[in-house]
């Protein structure tokens, strides 16, 4: 059974996934550039799957699934931030969040739960940290200009957005 700090760590990953889909979802689309557009979708897929991948891991640990007002305020304060922003800094934004603070932090959280024990609390913060490295690299690769810059997140999804997938609304 997990401790009383890993199942907080837990709660903490979950709300992060929520965090992550309303965030994404709540920033305005990017209709005029196709790659920008279909960056957000894969950052809105990659959080939405991964949140519902979490959902039983989350229910079996006993850690509630339901958005925390503080999460929905810290994402209202977000979006606020990036209201009229330009895309390219808003990504350049959510890559320095990503590789600064969600990363290194899951990575800290994964090592306490390895250290705790519990297998379902180990394979959820080992797949939180392959989901932020894969977001710090789509992001990475999007800003460097790679065509196929979704590659990263592409691979951990079980529902990736084709290449070719029209610009249509989100």
């Amino acid at each position: 059974m997990a401790s009383k700090e890993a199942l907080e760590c837990m709660a903490e990953l979950y709300q992060g996934e929520i965090f992550g889909e309303l965030f994404f979802e709540g920033l305005p689309g990017e209709d005029d550039d196709p790659d920008a557009r279909r960056v957000r979708l894969a950052l809105i897929q990659a959080e939405a799957e991964t949140k519902i991948r979490l959902r039983p891991a989350m229910e079996r640990l006993g850690v509630p699934v339901a958005p925390t007002p503080e999460t929905r305020a810290s994402v209202e304060a977000a979006l606020a931030r990036y209201q009229g922003a330009a895309w390219p800094d808003i990504a350049a934004g959510v890559l320095a969040a990503v590789r600064d603070r969600y990363g290194p932090r899951y990575r800290e959280i994964a090592q306490l739960v390895q250290a705790d024990g519990d297998p379902v609390a180990i394979a959820v913060a080992n797949h939180m940290v392959a989901h932020e490295k894969s977001l710090e690299d789509m992001l990475g690769r999007h800003i460097a200009g790679d065509p196929d810059s979704t590659r990263p997140v592409d691979a951990l999804l079980r529902y990736p957005m084709s290449a070719s997938a029209p610009a249509a609304a989100a």
